[in-house]
């Protein structure tokens, strides 16, 4: 049992959602631009502006661990509220600025929808986490997954990262499985909404 403790331990900081996040925009902003068979400078300048997106979304939480300077294991635990809650308010931030700077420049649907299933699964998120401690973990591990598969089949492998975290945290003591299995609900419910919304649009 403490192998598996100590698995999951690491799994949690290797997969974690910031990560899971970042890389996974990175391939659906390369996979639009290969689509869209534009210039290299294009390429460049995207991925350029995501990595300016992702700062900006940033601020919120950097604020609040520059004034509250919370510990380091009360950061990464992912059971804290108030950390819960300003992380929801970043995702909003950058999920909007993405879909608003993505349709702007007519970069294409699938990075400005994945802009929008963050905010969406942000919202509630937001209004849930103080009063009932959802995994962020396995939400926002969840949606960039999810988006990246309903893009690319290729991409369904991709799917077990989420599906070992919903195991992860309950044997790490950081959710119930409840909690855990709602995380998958709310990220489930916030891409397939941001898909119905898209496609209207």
């Amino acid at each position: 049992m403490s192998l598996l403790r100590e698995f999951m331990r690491i799994y949690q900081y290797l997969f974690h959602p910031g990560v899971v996040l970042a890389v996974t925009l990175l391939l659906l902003v390369y996979r639009e631009w290969a689509t869209d068979r534009t210039h290299v400078r294009s390429l460049v300048v995207r991925i350029g502006t995501l990595l300016g997106v992702e700062l900006v979304a940033v601020v919120p939480l950097a604020v609040y661990l520059l004034v509250r300077k919370p510990p380091v294991t009360r950061l990464t635990a992912g059971s804290d509220w108030r950390i819960n809650l300003v992380t929801a308010v970043s995702l909003l931030v950058g999920g909007a600025l993405l879909w608003y700077v993505w349709s702007a420049n007519s970069w294409g649907a699938t990075v400005s929808t994945a802009g929008v299933a963050v905010s969406l699964t942000a919202v509630p998120y937001a209004l849930v986490a103080p009063v009932w401690n959802v995994s962020g973990h396995v939400t926002f591990t969840l949606v960039p997954t999810l988006l990246l598969a309903l893009s690319d089949r290729r991409f369904w492998p991709l799917l077990s990262i989420p599906t070992v975290m919903v195991l992860n945290r309950p044997v790490l003591g950081a959710h119930t499985w409840l909690q855990s299995l709602g995380g998958l609900a709310l990220g489930t419910v916030g891409v397939l909404a941001a898909v119905a919304t898209s496609s209207r649009a």
